[in-house]
């Protein structure tokens, strides 16, 4: 796996640039809570053109055209004053977008990305086509709506390029290896992986530590997606498989789980406070982690 760009650290000051790439935000408040919880952190909050726009009369469900939502993420990339990218909402938009964007200005830019759920497809683009590090973690209108405390801690932390460490609760133990795991982090919603995974913008890597997680998917779409995923061997080219929330009674979940990952013999660990439910702590595309399943704990940082 060639050595990934790590985007320039920033701390509370920067200026955070926040921009639509998929859905819009219906509820102003939302955009505007969002923005004050940051702006109480200490940061510059300033908004791409097109951010608060309410969707295309024929598809409600994007923002605003694909060319202009990617023009929106370029003017935050090379607008000197923005240290931090950070998107509005996920939705669906995203692998619309990709086409459109010039991965050669991401890599140049080299500036922290942040957001989850559809931002999973940028995420692999941009470890994949800009070979830059981004991060799976907090969106304005979604987690900083309401922030929890120890999100906010951490993301903090990977703003800055701290190392850090998240616990599994409840702790789910499959295939247990005899010490520590260790990999690149990569993955995010297991929809989007799932879509993108293959094609020219991603590819789960060798010896990886997959994270999944999902929300409001019915149970045979869970068990198509992982079986989608088991049959192109992306489980047996992993080193673990991290999971989050799937949003799903917890021993539907692990039922899943045990019949389409656990049977290939990578070892899988869970519950980590990742996703769309509860907690949204950040986990770095590109970065490293070291996963200890005796005590579920998984220790972030940003090389080996």
């Amino acid at each position: 796996m060639r050595s990934l760009i790590r985007p320039r650290p920033a701390e509370p000051g920067a200026t955070i640039g926040v921009f639509a790439p998929a859905s819009p935000v219906q509820d102003p408040e939302k955009i505007a809570q969002g923005k004050r919880n940051l702006e109480s952190l200490g940061f510059r909050v300033v908004l791409a053109p097109h951010a608060q726009d309410q969707g295309l009369q024929e598809r409600e469900y994007l923002a605003a055209e694909d060319r202009v939502r990617a023009e929106d993420f370029h003017r935050l990339l090379e607008d000197p004053e923005v240290g931090v990218l950070m998107a509005i909402r996920g939705g669906y938009g995203c692998m619309r977008m990709l086409p459109y964007i010039d991965f050669e200005r991401v890599r140049k830019a080299g500036k922290p990305i942040f957001g989850y759920s559809d931002l999973t497809a940028l995420h692999m683009a941009v470890h994949d086509r800009a070979g830059l590090l981004s991060f799976h973690g907090p969106m304005l209108a979604s987690t900083f709506v309401h922030p929890h405390p120890e999100d906010v801690e951490i993301f903090l932390k990977a703003l800055a390029q701290e190392p850090y460490t998240l616990q599994a609760d409840p702790l789910w133990v499959w295939n247990h290896p005899s010490g520590t795991v260790a990999g690149p982090l990569y993955g995010g919603n297991l929809s989007l992986l799932a879509a993108v995974e293959g094609s020219p913008y991603g590819r789960v890597p060798e010896g990886a530590l997959l994270f999944l997680e999902d929300v409001n998917e019915e149970l045979y779409r869970i068990d198509r997606l992982l079986t989608s995923l088991l049959l192109r061997g992306v489980f047996r080219r992993v080193a673990a498989v991290i999971l989050g929330d799937f949003g799903v009674d917890p021993q539907v979940q692990r039922s899943i789980v045990e019949d389409r990952i656990v049977l290939t013999g990578v070892p899988v660990v869970g519950v980590f406070p990742f996703g769309h439910r509860g907690r949204m702590a950040t986990l770095p595309v590109g970065g490293w982690g070291e996963l200890d399943p005796r005590t579920g704990r998984l220790h972030v940082r940003y090389g080996r």
